[in-house]
């Protein structure tokens, strides 16, 4: 199993030392670090994960991503805590967890464990290290909309459309003959209340 952490390539890329800068981009609280699980390390299955990342914001964007082995932190006291993602894709959601540690020291352990890894392999996607780009995540995103994946997504997208979370999304929907589907089925529920 491995745990999956987005990370901002210009605040990793700016520093030539592990730093508090590299450290902040991590959004760390109560000593606990944000993550994803993932059962394997398959491409589809990271591809999967990068997507509930994506839509966390207002627009899919490209993202390097940092796994991390279960096994490389059998020597912390790590406890996990289960906590719903805030992603728009809530298939997903609950494969989001804190890692949560008793010390300082060890959560700034695992974080030079990322710097590290990230340094070595620097934009090279590897193992460990996965870039997916915002083609590869808007191509996967159109085909969950195509499957009924994201249908709660695309009601809240028609309905807030005008909403600067929601704008992005509902111009690249538009066009796609399920999310038109979607939307008079709720033109018509509008009409008929």
């Amino acid at each position: 199993m491995y745990y999956v952490r987005s990370i901002k390539e210009g605040k990793w890329d700016d520093h030539d030392r592990w730093s508090m800068y590299t450290f902040e981009d991590l959004h760390t609280s109560e000593l606990g670090l944000s993550v994803w699980a993932v059962k394997r390390n398959r491409i589809e299955d990271i591809k999967e994960i990068a997507l509930a990342i994506a839509l966390t914001k207002d627009a899919i964007r490209s993202v390097w991503l940092c796994l991390i082995p279960t096994d490389k932190l059998k020597c912390y006291k790590i406890r996990i805590k289960r906590s719903n993602g805030d992603t728009k894709y809530k298939k997903l959601a609950n494969r989001h967890v804190d890692i949560q540690v008793p010390k300082l020291k060890d959560l700034l352990k695992i974080h030079y464990y990322l710097y590290q890894h990230w340094n070595q392999n620097k934009h090279k996607t590897n193992e460990l290290m996965k870039f997916i780009s915002q083609t590869e995540l808007e191509q996967l995103f159109i085909q969950k909309v195509n499957d009924g994946e994201l249908d709660d997504f695309i009601k809240m997208t028609i309905k807030n459309k005008k909403e600067k979370d929601y704008k992005k999304y509902y111009k690249m929907l538009m066009g796609n003959s399920h999310v038109q589907a979607i939307e008079a089925s709720i033109n018509n529920n509008n009409k008929n209340n």
